[in-house]
């Protein structure tokens, strides 16, 4: 997940909203 953050930072916050459920 550490090497998508800097590729794609907003990808990360969707999988974060996902999970947060």
């Amino acid at each position: 997940f550490q090497s998508g953050v800097k590729a794609d930072p907003r990808l990360l916050q969707q999988e974060v909203k996902r999970r947060a459920k």
